[in-house]
């Protein structure tokens, strides 16, 4: 609703972001953003860029859109960029299609790295070039507690950074309620995606309910 938009958009402030609430799709926590950024994007077969390690509920969702996942060398500062470039150039000697790049860049899961303010603009600048999207994945961007998070990625890339977030990490653990802040060129798909989600499971629970 209005009200979540906002208290979105003001959270995103506090990284960088400057977003009208508008621009917001509310979603029933990360998960399900993720799931329709996934529905949207994904054939089966297409490339999905990951962190090595990467998130397993993310990992779980590509898997089921049938995506053929590949990951990306890390180190003790998070993704390495020059790997990243290395594995587009070998992914696309075959001939096969990169979908988007997805990354934890504060404090990632499961690793817990805080990606540098210097690689940030690296990776976006390697995406940038190859025509990838990056989807950021931001539950923890305000949780640092010994020293304030980088700006998030979207702050410096709004055309082609897909930006999730979640209340559940920063509000109220119980509260299952995320968003996505997309680019213009895709936010009407994200809509469609996300009322024809509603629809079924409106549907699925009227079901129940005459059982």
């Amino acid at each position: 609703d209005w009200s979540s938009d906002v208290c979105s958009s003001d959270l995103m402030a506090l990284e960088g972001i400057r977003a009208n609430p508008d621009d917001v799709v509310i979603t029933t926590g990360s998960q399900q953003a993720l799931d329709l950024i996934s529905r949207i994007f994904i054939d089966p077969g297409d490339v999905v860029l990951v962190e090595a390690p990467s998130y397993v509920g993310a990992l779980g969702t590509f898997k089921q859109y049938e995506a053929s996942v590949v990951h990306v060398e890390t180190d003790e500062d998070g993704l390495v960029p020059a790997a990243l470039n290395d594995a587009i150039k070998t992914i696309r000697k075959t001939g096969r299609k990169i979908k988007f790049l997805y990354l934890i860049p504060n404090y990632q899961n499961p690793s817990g790295v805080l990606l540098p303010a210097v690689r940030r603009t690296e990776i976006l600048e390697i995406c940038r070039e190859a025509e990838i999207f990056v989807v950021e994945d931001n539950p923890y961007g305000l949780l640092g507690f010994d020293k304030p998070s980088p700006n998030a990625m979207r702050a410096e890339d709004s055309e082609n950074v897909i930006y999730l977030g979640s209340f559940s990490k920063t509000i109220a653990s119980g509260l299952r309620v995320g968003w996505a802040l997309v680019p213009q060129s895709i936010k009407n798909k994200l809509v469609i995606a996300s009322r024809s989600e509603s629809t079924r499971l409106n549907s699925s629970h009227s079901q129940q309910s005459r059982m």
